[in-house]
């Protein structure tokens, strides 16, 4: 007769009752991934509306100021999904082309799908913009994961 016991063995199911996890890890890790990708899309528009505040502040035309605080926007966008959201493995040399064209097709996206909504369904403006921005910001996660910020051999 041994005086060890043995180790318990594991169960299928956790000890709380609860079933298993139904998710594999990869789908939380991409919820996870677009939440940061919302976070750093955030961050960058913040940064665009508090540029073009403080030009018009300094008496800075309404056009230019955001122009500029676009550009400071978008700058600041690709550092943050590119470093934090993504963790780029492509070189700049590729991604920041790609992420240029990526906005440009998000631009005419957003202009496209806000005339149609606002113009051929007439929706109103609020809506039609919180649909526009929900297309755009899904469709830019999918193109930044799978065209810009990954490693790609061409």
């Amino acid at each position: 007769m041994s005086h060890f016991k043995s180790p318990p063995t594991a169960s299928p199911e956790p000890q709380s009752g609860w079933p298993a996890r139904s998710r594999p890890a990869t789908e939380l890790s991409g919820v996870t991934q677009f939440i940061q990708f919302l976070i750093s899309g955030g961050s960058a528009t913040l940064a665009h509306w508090a540029v073009m505040a403080l030009l018009l502040w300094g008496g800075a035309q309404a056009l230019p100021s955001t122009i500029i605080g676009a550009l400071v926007g978008s700058l600041l966008n690709y550092c943050l999904q590119f470093h934090w959201t993504f963790s780029g493995t492509g070189t700049h040399r590729k991604a920041i082309p790609a992420y240029a064209g990526t906005v440009v097709f998000g631009w005419c996206v957003n202009a496209g799908l806000f005339y149609f909504l606002t113009s051929i369904a007439h929706a109103g403006n609020g809506l039609a913009q919180v649909c526009t921005s929900g297309t755009v910001a899904v469709i830019n996660f999918i193109l930044y994961k799978r065209l810009v910020f990954n490693e790609r051999t061409d």
